[in-house]
């Protein structure tokens, strides 16, 4: 049996079990009693910039197009001109002369620079340069902030210096032949007695030391030539 003797059945039938079913799915006598299923809303995705293209219809772009034509305005070129002005104001890199320029300034202006005076006496020599300032008036610089000429350095022969263990052995050497002459001089009078014993050990100790700064010296010492 088809789908459609069914719904006849259903129709046909008094029952209340087939009025329910006929009126579910719409097939009673009655057309107020079909439900209405309400009708899907769906809505249009933006294009978002592309083209809306029509099936079976011409393809055109929607764009609206006007006629744009440049009418001069008084006073334009000179704003623009403005601008220009700002441009070539802006500050740019200095080169390394202007920097070496500005460094030599600086320095001369801290090598020149005078700290306050904290003596309440001032010196002579403050008093001169006020006296200086008072007569001049201002008219000229003093003599600190005057270009100085570097005078040239006169070469001088530089003379070596002397070995210190050598100029200690020569002085070891004239206390060896000053307590021998001493002592040569208290036997001529009698009295080498009393400092024969602790002359000869002081020349002994310095004849060691001689021994180990200059063995020259010390041979000399020890012969009869002195």
């Amino acid at each position: 049996m088809s789908n459609q003797e069914h719904w006849k059945i259903f129709k046909k039938s008094d029952a209340h079990a087939s009025k329910l079913l006929s009126r579910l799915y719409g097939q009673g006598n009655d057309g107020d009693n079909a439900i209405s299923y309400p009708k899907i809303k769906t809505k249009s995705r933006p294009l978002d910039g592309r083209h809306e293209w029509n099936v079976n219809k011409q393809s055109k772009e929607k764009r609206e197009r006007a006629k744009m034509v440049k009418v001069p305005v008084v006073g334009k070129g000179k704003e623009q001109a403005d601008q220009a002005d700002k441009l070539l104001k802006l500050g740019r890199k200095k080169d390394i002369q202007a920097c070496m320029k500005e460094l030599q300034i600086t320095k001369s202006l801290t090598s020149t620079y005078r700290p306050p005076a904290t003596i309440k006496d001032s010196s002579e020599v403050a008093k001169v340069k006020l006296q200086e300032s008072f007569q001049r008036g201002g008219k000229a610089l003093p003599d600190d902030l005057l270009p100085k000429l570097e005078s040239a350095k006169k070469t001088s022969i530089v003379e070596p210096k002397e070995n210190p263990s050598k100029s200690l052995a020569t002085q070891i050497y004239d206390e060896i032949v000053e307590r021998r002459t001493f002592q040569s001089q208290m036997e001529k009078i009698g009295e080498g007695g009393k400092t024969r014993a602790k002359v000869t050990e002081e020349i002994a100790e310095r004849v060691k030391q001689l021994h180990r700064l200059d063995k020259h010296l010390a041979k000399k010492v020890m012969s009869k030539d002195i």
